[in-house]
């Protein structure tokens, strides 16, 4: 799974500086990725990773992150894993604006299938 997040992370960070995490110090617009679901077929089927995707920016309107999510959106339609054997779909997408009524997010919901062992 390691291998699958830093092969996104390799991606996706030309768009903006990519994290699995939100940084202590945030300097916007960033990238987080997190697997929320992990699922290996039965006896030995492909592994399926459920991921999001999030684009945080504080840019006032909505300009700067639909501009974003078109980039990424672009490297993820023509993504090609370097460090395994899948594939990857854009399951669903959307955008929302944070609690703060500042910060917006753009998230990504991807499905990842992934073919044989990986680390």
């Amino acid at each position: 799974m390691r291998n699958v997040l830093k092969d996104l992370i390799k991606t996706v960070s030309s768009v903006c500086p990519t994290y699995t995490q939100v940084p202590s110090q945030k300097t916007y617009p960033f990238i987080t990725l997190d697997v929320v679901q992990n699922l290996q077929a039965y006896p030995s089927g492909p592994r399926v990773l459920m991921v999001n995707l999030k684009i945080w920016s504080q840019y006032k309107g909505v300009i700067e992150i639909l501009q974003l999510a078109k980039k990424v959106e672009h490297l993820l339609e023509r993504y090609k894993p370097q460090t395994f054997t899948g594939s990857l779909k854009i399951w669903e997408s959307s955008m929302s604006l944070h609690k703060d009524g500042i910060t917006r997010l753009f998230l990504f919901r991807l499905k990842i299938r992934i073919k044989g062992d990986i680390l």
